[in-house]
């Protein structure tokens, strides 16, 4: 506000006087903004990647000409590898910016800039990274302010990201058979908030059909862990456990799919049924091992049969080699020739 007083010279009192302090003319107007980013599904700096999450920074702004047209151009920031803040790009490889004209009431309030699919926001793209948003207010082509900190956290959003890695027990990516073998999800998170409660919610699913593992009751199993990460640190590893009938699962390959929730929401998703990372196979029992032959009783070794001993034959005039049979046959021998010699006599008288 200017005032001005007209003097004649040499003289105390001033001739004409302008002191209106309602008087435009007299004014000069320093503009100044401020924002604050908010998820479009989370309403917090808790950003989202799934499909169609918007980004919303409200724009607040003091000491503007109430009826005069302003223009907000807004532009969203990221970090490269060495730190440096870059444009946030689109599918296509686009700066993600907007310009947003408006008409202010009164001297102070706020707008709402909003970057969506219309302004080539994926936040698929912005998984693990922070995005900042930058603003600058102009009348026409004339900047009047701006509010570009690439380390201001209410410019910011975090978008998380998700890994994991699957085991059966000792760490390898088979699951035994059992009625209650466990299998175990260790879930690497990048891109959170400080402070912020995140819960992790794993569900198990069958690869030969697509579908959820579920127990005797028919209700798919699933697995959670709560996390909150301290000042100062954005990364962080939880472990999500699952306990399962594998019994009747020989060979079959089940993998873990991962929600990330905050407040109740679900703002990230890892869910690749061809990702050998999330990926168990379930155990094959081995064969049964042939028995072995029975043992044979050792067969005793054949004797050989003991003979008769051999009788010499009697020699002629030996009688006491020929025995009682000798004796005998020549008895039978004798009486078959008295017999024959009997009966010739008989025919010849």
């Amino acid at each position: 506000m200017v005032y001005e007083r007209l003097y004649l010279e040499g003289q105390d009192q001033p001739v004409a006087v302008h002191e209106d302090t309602k008087a435009e003319e007299q004014t000069v107007r320093f503009p100044k903004i401020g924002t604050q980013a908010q998820d479009g599904l989370t309403g917090t700096p808790a950003g989202s990647t799934l499909p169609g999450t918007v980004f919303n920074d409200r724009v607040r702004y003091e000491n503007l000409i109430p009826g005069r047209t302003y223009q907000v151009h807004g532009a969203l920031m990221t970090k490269d590898a060495s730190g440096k803040a870059v444009p946030f790009t689109s599918q296509d490889g686009k700066p993600v910016e907007k310009v947003l004209s408006f008409t202010p009431a009164q001297e102070a309030g706020e707008v709402l800039m909003t970057f969506g699919p219309a302004e080539g926001f994926d936040p698929a793209r912005a998984a693990g990274k922070k995005v900042v948003a930058f603003e600058e207010l102009s009348v026409g082509q004339v900047p009047l302010a701006s509010h570009a900190d690439i380390e201001d956290e209410d410019q910011t959003l975090s978008y998380p990201a998700i890994c994991t890695r699957a085991e059966g027990a000792e760490k390898t990516k088979t699951l035994a058979l059992g009625e209650k073998a466990v299998l175990t999800d260790m879930v690497d998170l990048k891109g959170l908030v400080p402070g912020t409660a995140y819960e992790v919610v794993g569900t198990v699913m069958r690869k030969s059909d697509g579908q959820p593992l579920r127990n005797a009751e028919g209700t798919p199993i699933t697995g959670k862990a709560a996390v909150c990460l301290p000042a100062g640190q954005r990364d962080g590893q939880v472990k999500v456990s699952f306990t399962l009938d594998t019994r009747e699962l020989a060979g079959e390959e089940l993998v873990v799919f991962e929600e990330l929730r905050t407040q109740g929401k679900v703002i990230s998703l890892h869910q690749n049924m061809e990702d050998r990372g999330q990926t168990v196979t379930v155990a094959v029992p081995k064969p049964p091992a042939p028995k072995p032959p029975a043992e044979k009783s050792p067969t005793p070794a054949r004797q050989p049969k003991a003979s008769a001993p051999k009788t010499a034959a009697p020699k002629t005039g030996d009688r006491s080699a020929a025995g009682p049979w000798g004796i005998l046959a020549v008895t039978v021998l004798l009486e078959l020739a008295l017999l024959r010699w009997l009966r010739r006599r008989q025919k010849e008288k």
